[in-house]
């Protein structure tokens, strides 16, 4: 089976082809095609239509490629060699590679893309649990995991999303073969074996069936039971979910040679499907402790499930010292499952408690007992309720359950319209588990201001996140245009001219509008959050949106967290979250996907977010594959979803985060990095709905300035304009000159003077204040770049198209007092840059001309610019940087005022004109270079990214380090990092948050995440550190005033308490 990447942000790449042999021959080829990615009220089967002979070719035409692929049947040997043609790339393989790998996928582009080509056998799930895997589990967590696979059951398979599934109808039975169990639980306490069949439903009559079952051993019916379906999803992508049918087996009804388990379907008209079987090795006796957290937070009572098969008397609870039982045991516990909240009121580790009766003994064990100061915004994480609509609202139900006991977050986005009653039974269930929550934009906001006056949410503390607007940017690139998104647009849009103030303007009173037309529902009492997937954060914040939720995976993550961040901090406000979207990621969905989603947690984590969402896809999914909570996708997601969820809540941020460098959004600019592309092929336009058609309106030097940020987001990807496919990083940078915001020119000076160096790159229209505002920003000790253009008091677009003239600039182009030029008029073109400053930029730059220097020639990729010109310039003051090789021209200048410098590019182009951008891209990176700062990452990669928290109270600085390199599992990036005036090497791990500590001449790094340095204090003879954890960990410490010191690695046993300080010595 041939699959290719489907062409979601690659428009530019083509899959049409064909299929060829090497001693061998084709004996048949056909298209798999299927509707979208569902059917409605049921699972789309494949369809496959024959190719014609003789040269097996396909073509769009007859495929819908997002979600479909390529059968052939091959006849030949095993050097037999295969070789499959697409117009965008090509894969040969030999039929002996594919039976020794199982799956060959090769990526297409360059490293940072996610496109590629994969094939595989036909109906062989390579996503899921392959047995090696399993083998290597049961090692780790101690107890055996095994699989049947659809193609050990015997019987026809039909095919749904390129996944054979075996359909078993009523009155139909089939029998799995179990091998022979591997016990690995200790045999002193009975045990058994759990057979899980990951099953859907087809054939639904409505949006629910039931299908009832049998289980039969040796012609012993063993267990009977009926299993609900539902149809999972939103609008048109409805789909039947997931479930998962549990049959357990005691160890004695297994012969050790294994057995035959037959599943007979004996009730309902909906047809079942067994894509798989799971085997699980299960404690088995009497009294079992089912659910127990593995770690909990002091003084917030928590739960433990009881799961008695047998009747049980004289129960007692044996709990250690600071575990307090909060309701009360009855003596006797019938069968069944009983739930009992306890509270932890020291700090514990392990806490380790016995529940005893008169014939049994069950014990539990708490890792740890958290006692770290929470920050003042905890970060909450979760997901939303897309996949699990209203039809059955008592699911929903246990999902918050779920949610709460596996400790996998504590925040719960209310999605898919359900009535008031349910609405009313999911806040109540909600509010029970103590679980955050938000109502999504498409409820009705009448229920809301009813919920208001019956429940009191605006009073909720639960009630966190308000009313979220989602995706409501959509229509800047044509892509959400549902009626309640696109109809309060068609009031806001500009009459008579437009011109980017026009356009800025109605978007801004846009996006006020959207939030009206629900607050005047249920009141101003309930906030309002806006879900942002471009570069607009401030624009929502200046619209009266509380919170801005940064929607993910749509465009270039670091670049708009950088701008969502930075539009917080331009507004005033205290906290923002992201959403990381699934559906718009990458399809399909493999390993590459799934470190790519922990990254996007752990780079929401590292930036500061309050909240990190997962769409759609935490417990069940059906953007690609249909899959349960034990299919290895969502087994992965569910467990790094835990890991983060602890570390975060064990890991507070401390610290205020230090930014030296941001871009600024000029005043009326639009977004250049806007999410999906766009379906209609339609001309990017710059604002989209609220901007203009004509050409003036596509993007043009002042959009592409933003490609001179590839320095600081090394290969930044900018959708809305033309960029090399093989040249972008997708949807990640490394930040290898510190963190950069992207905040607004028209935000307040005293947040312009947290920043050491500012960077306008983009469209700017200026006016008298914002010329003082940036002069203040100068004196008062900042650094400042830009443009002659970017003086500008255009609105319109039209002098683009004129050679920038009228320019209109401000004060008449006298910048004397801020940049110690006069700007007189327009010049002639150059041809090469002398660098009269080595300091400025390297000194090999010098003389080097335009057309033929790899640093200075035209950008390749881009619309064609005319040759930059030259701004006629008359110096008072300003020292000249680099100059036209011919004239001595100046091109850059530098002038001091007061205790800052500010840049100036004399030319009469913007930075993003293509004969500029070598230029400029190189510029802005040594000005980012040059600036002053007690840390400083050497990175050769680009991949790595690391934030900076200062501790004001206890001098405490804390670098968080990510690897943002997705490519390779556990990859490492060797890279150095100065502290004061010592380089020290630190390697950074793919997929793990490292942190380095750093207090006075001490250097502590830690990547173990049982590990939290809470304090370094300073002693006579070194320092003591204080440690909160759980078991044994290890950090490694450094003396940064001895060049000869290395790290040195360190054990940590955390104790009974999970605290522990201990000294590490001076000398």
């Amino acid at each position: 089976m041939f699959y290719a990447q489907r062409a979601f942000h690659h428009a530019d790449y083509c899959w049409d082809g064909g299929v060829t042999t090497e001693g061998g021959r084709i004996l048949s080829c056909s298209l798999i095609t299927y509707n979208g990615i569902c059917g409605r009220f049921g699972p789309s089967f494949d369809r496959l239509t024959p190719l014609p002979e003789p040269h097996w070719r396909w073509f769009t035409r007859h495929a819908n490629y997002p979600f479909g692929g390529v059968v052939f049947e091959v006849e030949g040997t095993p050097d037999t060699v295969v070789h499959l043609r697409t117009r965008t790339a090509n894969l040969d393989f030999t039929i002996a590679r594919l039976i020794a790998d199982r799956h060959i996928a090769q990526p297409v582009g360059g490293r940072y893309s996610h496109a590629k080509l994969e094939v595989s056998f036909d109906g062989d799930d390579f996503r899921n649990w392959r047995r090696a895997e399993l083998e290597t589990r049961s090692e780790s967590i101690g107890a055996w995991r095994g699989a049947v696979y659809t193609a050990e059951l015997g019987i026809p398979t039909v095919r749904i999303q390129l996944t054979d599934w075996t359909p078993v109808r009523l009155g139909g039975s089939v029998a799995i073969p179990l091998p022979p169990p591997q016990w690995r639980l200790p045999a002193s306490r009975p045990r058994a074996l759990r057979v899980v069949l990951s099953a859907i439903a087809s054939d639904l009559a409505g949006l629910t069936a039931t299908i009832g079952y049998t289980a039969s051993l040796s012609g012993r019916e063993h267990a009977r039971a009926d299993q609900p379906f539902q149809v999972v999803g939103h609008a048109d992508e409805e789909i039947v979910g997931v479930e998962e049918l549990e049959i357990d087996l005691p160890e004695a009804l297994i012969p050790p040679e294994g057995a035959v388990l037959n599943v007979t379907h004996c009730s309902g008209e909906a047809t079942l499907l067994i894509g798989r079987v799971w085997l699980e090795e299960i404690p088995f006796g009497a009294l079992e402790v089912e659910l127990c957290p593995t770690w909990v937070s002091r003084d917030e009572p928590f739960a433990v499930e009881l799961l008695c098969r047998a009747e049980q008397c004289g129960v007692a609870a044996e709990l250690p010292s600071g575990i307090r039982l909060l309701d009360p045991l009855p003596d006797t516990l019938a069968v069944g499952r009983s739930r009992y909240r306890l509270v932890a009121e020291t700090p514990l580790a392990p806490a380790v408690f016995r529940f005893v009766s008169a014939t049994d003994v069950a014990e539990a064990v708490i890792e740890q007992v958290c006692t770290t100061t929470p920050e003042p915004f905890p970060m909450r994480v979760g997901m939303d309720n897309v996949v699990f609509p209203p039809s059955l609202p008592e699911r929903t139900l246990t999902v918050f359950k779920y949610l709460t006991d596996h400790r996998i977050g504590d925040h719960y986005s209310i999605r898919g319209k359900p009535p008031l009653a349910v609405l009313r039974q999911w806040i109540e269930g909600l509010r029970a588990y103590g679980i955050h929550y938000s109502i999504e934009h498409d409820n009705d906001p009448k229920n809301v201001r009813d919920l208001d006056r019956e429940l009191n949410l605006a009073d909720d503390p639960l009630f966190t996140a308000g009313y979220r607007l989602t995706e409501c940017d959509g229509p800047i690139f044509g892509y959400d245009q549902k009626p309640e998104i696109s109809n309060p647009l068609v009031d806001c849009l500009p009459s008579g001219q437009r011109t980017m103030r026009t356009a800025y303007e109605a978007f801004e009173a846009y996006w006020r509008a959207l939030k009206n037309l629900k607050s005047d529902v249920f009141g101003p009492d309930i906030p309002v959050w806006g879900h942002v997937s471009t570069i607009s954060h401030y624009v929502c914040y200046r619209a009266d949106l509380p919170v801005c939720v940064t929607q993910l995976n749509k465009s270039h993550n670091t670049l708009v967290m950088s701008e969502a961040r930075g539009g917080l901090r331009a507004a005033g406000r205290p906290l923002w979250a992201t959403y990381i979207a699934e559906g718009a990621h990458v399809n399909p969905e493999n390993d590459r996907h799934l470190r790519m989603w922990g990254l996007s947690l752990n780079l929401s984590y590292v930036m500061g977010a309050s909240f990190a969402d997962d769409e759609q896809h935490l417990l069940r999914t059906w953007h690609e594959n249909l899959y349960g909570p034990r299919d290895r996708d969502l087994t992965i997601r569910i467990e790094t979803t835990q890991a983060f969820n602890r570390y975060v809540k064990t890991h507070p941020r401390r610290g205020e985060l230090i930014v030296r460098q941001a871009v600024l959004i000029g005043r009326y600019a639009c977004d250049v990095a806007d999410g999906l592309c766009d379906p209609d092929g339609s001309p990017v336009r710059v604002w989209r709905n609220f901007g203009g058609e004509s050409d003036d309106w596509a993007p043009d030097e002042p959009e592409y300035g933003f490609c001179c940020l590839d320095k600081l987001f090394p290969g930044v990807w900018l959708q809305s304009l033309e960029q090399s496919p093989e040249a972008v990083r997708r949807w990640y940078s490394g930040s290898p000159f510190g963190e950069t915001e992207l905040t607004s020119i028209d935000a307040p000076l005293d947040v312009l003077q947290t920043y050491d160096l500012l960077l306008v790159l983009g469209w700017n229209t200026m006016d008298e204040a914002q010329y003082d505002k940036l002069k203040c920003y100068v004196a008062n000790g900042g650094r400042l770049f830009m443009a002659v253009p970017h003086a500008t008091c255009n609105e319109s677009r039209t002098f683009l198209s004129a050679g920038l003239e009228p320019m209109h600039l401000v004060r008449d182009g006298d910048f004397s007092d801020l940049f110690g030029v006069r700007v007189d008029g327009p010049g002639a073109p150059f041809r090469a840059i002398d660098i009269v400053d080595a300091e400025a930029n390297p000194a090999t730059w010098a003389g080097v001309p335009l057309d033929t220097s790899t640093h200075f020639r035209r950008v390749p990729v881009g619309p064609e610019h005319a040759k930059a010109r030259l701004a006629n310039v008359t110096l008072h003051g300003a020292q000249p940087l680099a100059r036209d090789c011919d004239t001595g021209r100046p091109i850059l200048t530098r002038n001091r005022l007061g205790v800052g410098e500010a840049y100036l590019l004399t030319t009469w182009a913007y930075p993003g004109n293509a004969w500029l951008r070598g230029f400029v891209t190189e510029v802005v990176a040594g000005l980012a270079e040059r600036l002053p700062g007690e840390v400083v990452l050497d990175d050769l990669t680009g991949d790595v990214y690391y934030t900076q928290r200062v501790e004001s109270a206890t001098g405490l600085t804390r670098i968080h380090l990510l690897n943002t390199d997705w490519t390779e599992d556990a990859n490492k990036k060797p890279c150095r990092l100065r502290l004061g005036d010592r380089w020290i090497p630190v390697t950074v791990r793919e997929g793990t948050i490292t942190e380095v500590v750093r207090f006075g001449n001490l250097a502590c790094l830690l990547d173990d995440s049982t590990l939290f340095l809470d304090a370094i204090n300073a002693e006579t003879d070194g320092w003591t550190l204080t440690v909160h954890g759980h078991g044994v960990g290890r950090l490694s410490v450094i003396r940064l005033d001895d060049d000869r010191s290395a790290w040195r690695e360190i054990a940590v046993d955390c104790g009974s308490t999970g605290i522990v300080t201990f000294n590490i010595p001076g000398v």
